[in-house]
């Protein structure tokens, strides 16, 4: 949806002479050993495989563009990051696009609800000052696997941000991020992975969910109860016809949500009434619980009442209210 050999006395190489063992061919296993291990290594969460600059024609000229390509779950997974041409130490915004929300044998999706998942779309018009990171989740753009869910691309998304720290830390470039101050900002699926990473790190400094997916456990028994909306049937199908019957209990379940803890990251939820996919009274009732979670007064929900899922017609509104709260939170 748019918007989870028995061990024998004598080995080979090995001679055996008066009681004595010859490990002839140790070095040759030493060496497959090791170079297990190397790609084992290499293959690391948050492991940057490559860090290479791209041309985005729409780009800021205070900034260059970058595409990175990272392990995420053993995949060689895609990012796009734009930074100052100017040496400093900047914020870091991370940018969450939307996507299915349940894991599918789907790959090299290269568009969401209109969205081409390219840099040009992806960086165009990022903000100067700042460095900014736009992960493509696995199966997403130039990411290799499969479409992971929520689940997954909050995983994804994670070691995205651990790697681009650890190119900067490699000493790659004069430029560095400013340690424990990272924005999240995300739609859709993207809304609910960055609802969920904010439970995840300690380093979150601000938190912006759009019409976010508010996690399977509370998805799909609304959608039972809404099967009228087309995109909650279609979603039911899907399940089903993946997953089999729903088990609140399960593994899955939990992994496919949103556990609130206590956390005192200013959070902004902004819903519009009109979104025909993620409904704002379900919406609304995430909101509820996630307030009596965190702690502090700027765990906000606005709701744009003409307001559909892209919140195409609505942009002016939503930038006025994304301004006015972080001048609230003093982050401006």
């Amino acid at each position: 949806m748019n918007g989870c050999s028995p061990s024998n006395t004598s080995q080979p190489g090995e001679t055996k002479s008066e009681g004595t063992t010859s490990t002839i061919d140790q070095p040759e296993k030493t060496k497959k050993q090791n170079s297990q291990q190397t790609t084992e290594i290499a293959k690391e969460d948050g492991t940057v495989i490559s860090f290479e600059q791209i041309e985005v024609k729409e780009l800021d000229p205070s900034l260059n563009a970058y595409q990175m390509m990272y392990w995420s779950e053993g995949v060689e997974t895609a990012a796009y990051v734009s930074i100052p041409k100017a040496n400093g130490y900047y914020y870091l915004s991370v940018l969450c696009h939307g996507g299915y929300v349940i894991p599918l044998d789907l790959a090299g999706v290269q568009s969401v609800s209109g969205v081409n998942l390219e840099a040009e779309s992806m960086l165009s018009g990022m903000q100067s000052g700042i460095i900014t990171l736009s992960p493509m989740y696995r199966g997403y753009g130039d990411s290799q696997g499969t479409v992971p869910g929520l689940y997954g691309a909050t995983l994804d998304t994670n070691n995205a941000i651990d790697a681009l720290y650890s190119y900067f830390k490699e000493g790659n470039t004069e430029s560095s991020v400013r340690s424990g101050v990272i924005s999240l900002s995300g739609i859709s699926l993207g809304g609910g992975v960055v609802l969920k990473l904010s439970q995840m790190r300690n380093d979150i400094d601000s938190v912006i969910a759009v019409n976010p997916y508010v996690g399977l456990n509370l998805l799909y028994p609304w959608a039972t109860k809404h099967p009228e909306n087309s995109w909650n049937k279609g979603f039911l199908d899907t399940y089903h016809a993946e997953f089999g019957e729903y088990n609140p209990t399960s593994k899955q379940s939990k992994e496919e949500s949103i556990e609130l803890k206590r956390s005192y990251t200013p959070t902004l939820i902004v819903q519009g009434q009109k979104d025909e996919v993620m409904n704002w009274e379900l919406t609304q009732t995430f909101y509820e619980s996630l307030k009596i979670e965190n702690q502090n007064e700027h765990t906000t929900l606005e709701l744009i009442p003409e307001g559909d899922h892209g919140l195409t017609e609505h942009q002016d509104a939503l930038n006025e209210i994304r301004v006015n709260w972080y001048r609230q939170i003093g982050t401006m």
